[in-house]
């Protein structure tokens, strides 16, 4: 019966399949690989974060491509959210406090800038954050929490370890990022640091960049740290349009949308 049903969906899926319109056809001739090559150094050829006149021109450059691959209708649809952006370059320090506070290890938090990669040297490599993390100054002991998920925390509590005002580092994989954030701050921590674990992306697994496609030692993973699991995209919902559609006020627009509040996201 298993066999029988399988046959079924393949044979109905070739038959769904056959009929191609006219968009998909043209669509269907534009991929190959050398194009793909080219399209991507373009793009990875400047920051373009989220909201920077970059990202406007790499817009532009996604629209421009589709009309000229015979899109009829394209169009950009602009968005009011709220976004951060570092103002100044972030501090990260490890002190022995049996040795009056000795500095021992200090965070360099800048990419290298390499020669023959004219990407690397931009402000950007100096401004390591993460979106909708919060500014502030914290001085606690440091946990070690694994990859940050709720069975990592669950494990420290077995052995009596509490996160609580405590600054907790965690390592990249297994969850998202904003996740580890939210998971933490669940059990009270004050704030988090994430880094990249050369066994899960680094020299332990293959030849990093620019030898391969895995990260090298100073190559740090940005992104936002949103509680993606209770609200995807702006947690406030800043666009006229959220609001215009409930008629109500940001906080209830959220409430409606993702069913948390702004304290809560």
């Amino acid at each position: 019966r298993l066999l029988a049903l399988l046959l079924f969906l393949l044979r109905s899926h070739n038959e769904v399949s056959s009929v191609i319109t006219d968009k998909e056809s043209i669509f269907l001739k534009v991929p190959n690989a050398e194009d793909a090559r080219q399209h991507l150094q373009y793009i990875t050829s400047m920051p373009h974060v989220a909201g920077t006149s970059e990202d406007w021109i790499m817009a532009n450059y996604v629209k421009d491509q589709f009309e000229q691959n015979g899109f009829d209708e394209v169009s950009i649809d602009p968005l009011d959210v709220y976004l951060n952006y570092p103002m100044d370059k972030a501090i990260v320090q490890l002190k022995d406090t049996t040795k009056g506070n000795q500095i021992v290890f200090n965070a360099k938090l800048s990419e290298d800038v390499l020669d023959f990669d004219s990407t690397s040297d931009t402000t950007w490599r100096n401004h390591t954050f993460h979106g909708y993390s919060p500014s502030g100054q914290v001085f606690a002991p440091l946990i070690y929490a694994n990859y940050g998920r709720p069975e990592d925390f669950e494990a420290l509590n077995r052995f009596d370890v509490s996160v609580k005002d405590k600054v907790v580092l965690v390592r990249y994989g297994k969850c998202f990022r904003g996740l580890k954030v939210m998971n933490a701050q669940k059990k009270g921590a004050l704030a988090v640091l994430i880094y990249s674990d050369p066994i899960d992306d680094g020299e332990a697994v293959g030849p990093t960049y620019p030898l391969g496609p895995w990260r090298p030692p100073a190559g740090v993973q940005r992104g936002s740290v949103q509680f993606n699991s209770l609200c995807a995209g702006d947690p406030q919902r800043a666009d006229a349009r959220y609001r215009n559609a409930y008629e109500e006020d940001d906080q209830s627009v959220i409430e409606r949308i993702c069913g948390y509040n702004t304290t809560d996201l």
